[in-house]
Protein backbone atom coordinates (compact mmCIF):
# COMPACT_ATOMS: atom_id res chain seq x y z
CA UNK A 1 0.00 0.00 0.00
CA UNK A 2 1.60 3.22 -1.30
CA UNK A 3 2.26 5.74 1.89
CA UNK A 4 -0.22 8.85 2.28
CA UNK A 5 0.35 11.66 3.98
CA UNK A 6 -2.12 13.89 4.72
CA UNK A 7 -0.14 16.99 5.09
CA UNK A 8 1.90 17.49 2.27
CA UNK A 9 4.37 20.10 1.98
CA UNK A 10 4.67 20.15 -1.54
CA UNK A 11 2.47 23.61 -2.64
CA UNK A 12 -1.27 23.48 -3.75
CA UNK A 13 -2.35 24.57 -6.85
CA UNK A 14 -5.62 26.64 -7.08
CA UNK A 15 -5.76 25.66 -11.06
CA UNK A 16 -8.86 22.68 -11.38
CA UNK A 17 -8.30 20.77 -14.42
CA UNK A 18 -11.66 19.31 -15.55
CA UNK A 19 -12.29 16.50 -18.05
CA UNK A 20 -10.73 17.58 -21.10
CA UNK A 21 -7.76 19.08 -19.67
CA UNK A 22 -8.60 22.80 -19.51
CA UNK A 23 -7.41 24.74 -16.76
CA UNK A 24 -9.53 27.05 -14.54
CA UNK A 25 -7.20 29.68 -13.13
CA UNK A 26 -9.65 31.71 -9.98
CA UNK A 27 -9.54 34.89 -11.90
CA UNK A 28 -11.26 33.36 -14.71
CA UNK A 29 -14.17 33.59 -12.81
CA UNK A 30 -16.72 36.86 -12.93
CA UNK A 31 -16.15 39.25 -10.26
CA UNK A 32 -19.31 39.70 -8.07
CA UNK A 33 -18.30 43.43 -7.41
CA UNK A 34 -20.47 45.74 -9.32
CA UNK A 35 -17.78 47.27 -10.71
CA UNK A 36 -16.90 46.90 -14.35
CA UNK A 37 -13.57 47.46 -16.19
CA UNK A 38 -13.91 50.18 -18.45
CA UNK A 39 -13.52 49.67 -21.91
CA UNK A 40 -10.74 51.21 -23.78
CA UNK A 41 -13.04 51.63 -27.30
CA UNK A 42 -15.63 53.33 -25.08
CA UNK A 43 -13.60 55.85 -23.26
CA UNK A 44 -11.96 57.07 -26.82
CA UNK A 45 -15.60 57.56 -27.78
CA UNK A 46 -16.66 59.20 -24.52
CA UNK A 47 -13.65 61.58 -25.45
CA UNK A 48 -14.45 62.33 -28.96
CA UNK A 49 -18.13 63.53 -28.20
CA UNK A 50 -16.39 65.82 -25.68
CA UNK A 51 -14.44 67.24 -27.68
CA UNK A 52 -16.99 67.18 -30.56
CA UNK A 53 -19.21 69.22 -28.11
CA UNK A 54 -16.38 71.47 -27.30
CA UNK A 55 -15.77 72.75 -31.16
CA UNK A 56 -19.02 72.87 -31.40
CA UNK A 57 -19.33 75.26 -28.78
CA UNK A 58 -16.66 77.33 -29.92
CA UNK A 59 -17.93 77.27 -33.37
CA UNK A 60 -21.04 78.75 -32.13
CA UNK A 61 -19.62 81.63 -29.89
CA UNK A 62 -17.38 82.58 -33.21
CA UNK A 63 -21.02 82.55 -35.00
CA UNK A 64 -22.87 85.06 -32.56
CA UNK A 65 -19.51 87.41 -32.49
CA UNK A 66 -19.70 87.09 -36.43
CA UNK A 67 -23.47 88.22 -36.27
CA UNK A 68 -22.86 90.61 -33.55
CA UNK A 69 -20.29 92.26 -35.60
CA UNK A 70 -22.29 92.42 -38.70
CA UNK A 71 -24.70 94.00 -36.99
CA UNK A 72 -22.97 96.76 -35.65
CA UNK A 73 -20.89 97.42 -38.87
CA UNK A 74 -24.75 97.62 -40.63
CA UNK A 75 -25.82 100.41 -38.04
CA UNK A 76 -22.55 102.07 -38.75
CA UNK A 77 -22.37 102.45 -42.33
CA UNK A 78 -26.32 103.35 -42.10
CA UNK A 79 -25.52 106.21 -39.82
CA UNK A 80 -22.93 107.49 -42.01
CA UNK A 81 -25.21 106.99 -45.29
CA UNK A 82 -27.56 109.37 -43.07
CA UNK A 83 -25.17 111.74 -42.22
CA UNK A 84 -23.74 112.19 -45.70
CA UNK A 85 -27.57 112.29 -46.82
CA UNK A 86 -28.39 115.13 -44.35
CA UNK A 87 -25.31 117.19 -45.83
CA UNK A 88 -26.22 116.50 -49.48
CA UNK A 89 -29.73 118.33 -49.00
CA UNK A 90 -28.41 120.92 -46.77
CA UNK A 91 -25.90 121.57 -49.69
CA UNK A 92 -28.85 121.34 -51.95
CA UNK A 93 -30.98 124.39 -49.87
CA UNK A 94 -28.12 126.70 -49.71
CA UNK A 95 -26.96 126.37 -52.97
CA UNK A 96 -30.56 127.14 -54.21
CA UNK A 97 -31.61 130.05 -51.38
CA UNK A 98 -28.37 131.86 -52.16
CA UNK A 99 -28.55 131.46 -56.31
CA UNK A 100 -32.40 133.56 -55.49
CA UNK A 101 -30.57 135.99 -53.23
CA UNK A 102 -27.78 137.29 -55.36
CA UNK A 103 -30.37 136.99 -58.14
CA UNK A 104 -32.23 139.86 -56.49
CA UNK A 105 -35.07 137.35 -55.59
CA UNK A 106 -38.43 138.84 -53.47
CA UNK A 107 -38.56 142.42 -52.20
CA UNK A 108 -36.02 144.83 -52.03
CA UNK A 109 -34.45 147.82 -50.81
CA UNK A 110 -32.24 150.32 -52.19
CA UNK A 111 -31.87 153.74 -50.78
CA UNK A 112 -29.59 156.60 -48.85
CA UNK A 113 -30.39 156.88 -45.24
CA UNK A 114 -28.96 159.14 -42.58
CA UNK A 115 -29.18 160.10 -38.93
CA UNK A 116 -28.28 155.80 -38.33
CA UNK A 117 -27.72 154.20 -35.10
CA UNK A 118 -27.97 150.73 -33.62
CA UNK A 119 -31.25 150.27 -32.41
CA UNK A 120 -31.76 146.75 -30.59
CA UNK A 121 -30.28 143.09 -30.93
CA UNK A 122 -32.20 140.12 -31.43
CA UNK A 123 -31.00 136.42 -30.46
CA UNK A 124 -31.85 133.82 -33.24
CA UNK A 125 -32.10 130.25 -31.84
CA UNK A 126 -33.08 127.17 -32.67
CA UNK A 127 -35.02 125.13 -29.86
CA UNK A 128 -33.74 127.68 -27.57
CA UNK A 129 -30.02 127.29 -28.89
CA UNK A 130 -28.16 130.30 -29.42
CA UNK A 131 -27.23 130.29 -32.86
CA UNK A 132 -26.60 134.46 -33.76
CA UNK A 133 -27.05 137.77 -32.53
CA UNK A 134 -28.92 139.99 -35.32
CA UNK A 135 -27.89 143.79 -34.97
CA UNK A 136 -30.24 146.03 -36.19
CA UNK A 137 -30.61 149.69 -36.95
CA UNK A 138 -32.16 152.90 -38.03
CA UNK A 139 -31.73 155.69 -40.13
CA UNK A 140 -34.30 157.99 -42.03
CA UNK A 141 -34.57 157.94 -45.89
CA UNK A 142 -33.41 161.06 -47.48
CA UNK A 143 -35.69 160.96 -50.22
CA UNK A 144 -39.37 160.25 -48.02
CA UNK A 145 -38.29 160.83 -44.38
CA UNK A 146 -39.77 157.56 -43.28
CA UNK A 147 -37.63 155.48 -40.50
CA UNK A 148 -35.78 152.42 -42.44
CA UNK A 149 -35.09 149.56 -40.24
CA UNK A 150 -32.43 147.66 -41.60
CA UNK A 151 -29.72 144.47 -40.00
CA UNK A 152 -26.24 145.41 -40.21
CA UNK A 153 -22.78 143.79 -39.00
CA UNK A 154 -21.89 144.74 -35.74
CA UNK A 155 -19.32 146.94 -36.38
CA UNK A 156 -21.18 148.64 -39.18
CA UNK A 157 -21.49 152.18 -37.69
CA UNK A 158 -17.71 151.64 -36.59
CA UNK A 159 -16.18 154.07 -39.70
CA UNK A 160 -19.59 155.81 -40.02
CA UNK A 161 -20.58 159.02 -38.67
CA UNK A 162 -24.42 160.01 -37.79
CA UNK A 163 -24.81 162.80 -40.17
CA UNK A 164 -23.10 160.73 -42.86
CA UNK A 165 -25.29 159.64 -45.53
CA UNK A 166 -25.08 155.96 -45.60
CA UNK A 167 -26.42 153.57 -48.59
CA UNK A 168 -28.15 150.73 -48.49
CA UNK A 169 -29.49 147.87 -50.30
CA UNK A 170 -31.14 144.68 -49.17
CA UNK A 171 -34.23 142.22 -49.30
CA UNK A 172 -36.84 142.95 -47.38
CA UNK A 173 -38.00 140.68 -44.68
CA UNK A 174 -40.25 140.27 -42.10
CA UNK A 175 -39.29 140.44 -38.51
CA UNK A 176 -39.31 137.37 -36.23
CA UNK A 177 -39.21 137.17 -32.14
CA UNK A 178 -40.31 140.32 -30.32
CA UNK A 179 -38.65 142.42 -32.87
CA UNK A 180 -42.31 143.94 -33.75
CA UNK A 181 -43.43 145.26 -30.38
CA UNK A 182 -39.58 146.64 -29.66
CA UNK A 183 -39.97 148.83 -32.80
CA UNK A 184 -44.15 149.69 -31.74
CA UNK A 185 -42.54 151.56 -28.33
CA UNK A 186 -40.52 153.89 -31.11
CA UNK A 187 -43.77 154.57 -33.36
CA UNK A 188 -45.25 157.74 -31.83
CA UNK A 189 -45.95 161.41 -33.03
CA UNK A 190 -44.79 161.91 -36.77
CA UNK A 191 -42.16 159.11 -36.84
CA UNK A 192 -43.46 156.75 -39.79
CA UNK A 193 -41.77 153.55 -40.25
CA UNK A 194 -41.20 153.10 -44.35
CA UNK A 195 -42.29 148.97 -43.59
CA UNK A 196 -43.90 149.42 -40.22
CA UNK A 197 -43.41 147.17 -37.66
CA UNK A 198 -43.48 143.93 -38.88
CA UNK A 199 -40.73 144.36 -41.64
CA UNK A 200 -36.69 145.15 -42.35
CA UNK A 201 -34.20 145.25 -44.57
CA UNK A 202 -31.67 142.44 -44.49
CA UNK A 203 -28.98 143.79 -45.45
CA UNK A 204 -26.41 141.34 -44.88
CA UNK A 205 -28.38 138.59 -47.04
CA UNK A 206 -25.74 138.61 -49.99
CA UNK A 207 -22.80 138.89 -47.51
CA UNK A 208 -24.95 135.37 -46.23
CA UNK A 209 -25.76 134.18 -49.28
CA UNK A 210 -21.86 133.90 -49.99
CA UNK A 211 -21.51 131.89 -47.27
CA UNK A 212 -24.02 129.23 -47.84
CA UNK A 213 -22.26 128.98 -51.38
CA UNK A 214 -18.71 128.54 -50.02
CA UNK A 215 -20.44 126.09 -47.17
CA UNK A 216 -21.75 124.33 -50.03
CA UNK A 217 -19.13 123.44 -51.74
CA UNK A 218 -17.42 122.12 -48.35
CA UNK A 219 -20.48 120.20 -47.37
CA UNK A 220 -19.97 118.43 -50.93
CA UNK A 221 -16.79 117.81 -50.42
CA UNK A 222 -16.92 116.44 -47.37
CA UNK A 223 -20.17 114.22 -48.15
CA UNK A 224 -17.69 112.96 -51.07
CA UNK A 225 -15.02 112.06 -49.12
CA UNK A 226 -17.10 110.23 -46.21
CA UNK A 227 -18.19 108.05 -49.16
CA UNK A 228 -14.99 107.12 -50.03
CA UNK A 229 -13.59 106.40 -46.35
CA UNK A 230 -16.50 104.36 -45.56
CA UNK A 231 -16.53 102.44 -49.20
CA UNK A 232 -12.69 102.08 -48.79
CA UNK A 233 -13.33 101.15 -45.06
CA UNK A 234 -10.54 103.46 -44.24
CA UNK A 235 -12.61 104.72 -41.32
CA UNK A 236 -13.02 100.92 -39.82
CA UNK A 237 -9.09 100.48 -40.46
CA UNK A 238 -7.62 104.01 -39.12
CA UNK A 239 -10.54 105.23 -36.36
CA UNK A 240 -8.42 108.15 -35.69
CA UNK A 241 -9.55 109.23 -39.62
CA UNK A 242 -13.15 108.54 -38.89
CA UNK A 243 -13.08 110.52 -35.04
CA UNK A 244 -11.48 113.56 -37.70
CA UNK A 245 -13.98 113.52 -40.12
CA UNK A 246 -17.00 113.80 -37.82
CA UNK A 247 -15.80 116.48 -35.44
CA UNK A 248 -14.75 118.76 -38.48
CA UNK A 249 -18.62 117.49 -39.70
CA UNK A 250 -19.98 118.62 -36.51
CA UNK A 251 -18.10 121.70 -36.80
CA UNK A 252 -19.56 122.57 -40.41
CA UNK A 253 -23.12 121.89 -39.57
CA UNK A 254 -23.08 123.66 -36.63
CA UNK A 255 -21.71 126.89 -38.63
CA UNK A 256 -24.43 125.69 -41.77
CA UNK A 257 -27.16 126.15 -38.67
CA UNK A 258 -25.64 129.74 -37.85
CA UNK A 259 -25.54 130.77 -41.24
CA UNK A 260 -28.98 129.14 -41.87
CA UNK A 261 -31.05 131.35 -39.08
CA UNK A 262 -29.26 134.22 -39.59
CA UNK A 263 -30.12 135.11 -43.54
Amino acid sequence: MDNFQGNSNEPQNDNVTMNGGTDFGMNDFPNDDNTTAQNPEQGSAGQGDFQNYNYQSSYGASMDLDKQKKKADKKQKVSKVFTCLILTLIAVFLLVSSIMDLAGKGEQYEGDVVGVEEFFTLKHTVNFIPTGVGHYYYGYDITTGEVVIFRAAKNFMNDKSYDEVIHISGKVERLKGDAPSKISKYQVGDIKFKYGTTKYVNAQNKTYAIYSIMLVVVLLALAILGYVLMTKGVMQRIKAIGGIYFITVIGVIVFAVHVITMR
